[in-house]
């Protein structure tokens, strides 16, 4: 088999493999209707994410099980990148719970992706500190297979969710 035709088989596997990883779960929303997107719950350490999409709005949705859960619109959450350097700020968009819910919407278009899920996609996210009323801070951190994880599901959801939008 000569070089080429060689660096073509290996060229179509890794490509094969790599789409092969972006699994979202395809469902249609019971009220609205709606087709929606979701990465299906990742469990970390206190905590676990998706990210859901529907026609017009991209949800980002940590649920935590330490510390003060309640949240309302004052409630924010640091994103620590791996790099260790660079940091994301979020504001809850979700409603006011003690269900340790905290959500980041932003909305769903064909052409721009909302800025959260564009800082998601270019490089992993390492640790989510979430300050909570008590003024405590919530720490969520990812090991390095988490942290892979969150950052393919995230590019997948980057590039499917504009197919929604009709």
């Amino acid at each position: 088999m000569n070089k080429i035709a060689l660096l073509a088989i290996t060229v179509l596997l890794t490509t094969g493999i790599k789409a092969q990883e972006c699994n979202l779960f395809k469902d249609v929303d019971t009220y609205s209707k709606q087709e929606k997107l979701s990465t299906g719950f990742i469990a970390v350490n206190g905590a676990t994410f998706t990210i859901d999409a529907t026609k017009t709005e991209i949800d980002f949705l940590i649920t935590t099980t330490k510390g003060d859960k309640c949240f309302d619109s004052n409630t924010s959450a640091v994103i620590l990148f791996a790099d260790g350097k660079q940091k994301f700020t979020l504001r809850n968009n979700g409603t006011m719970n003690c269900d340790g819910d905290f959500h980041a919407v932003g909305r769903n278009t064909a052409t721009v992706i909302p800025s959260f899920l564009q800082r998601l996609t270019k490089q992993k996210v390492q640790k989510i500190t979430i300050k909570g009323r008590d003024g405590k801070d919530i720490e969520i951190t990812l090991n390095e297979t988490q942290q892979q994880q969150f950052f393919d599901l995230a590019t997948c959801m980057a590039a499917q969710a504009k197919t929604l939008v009709k």
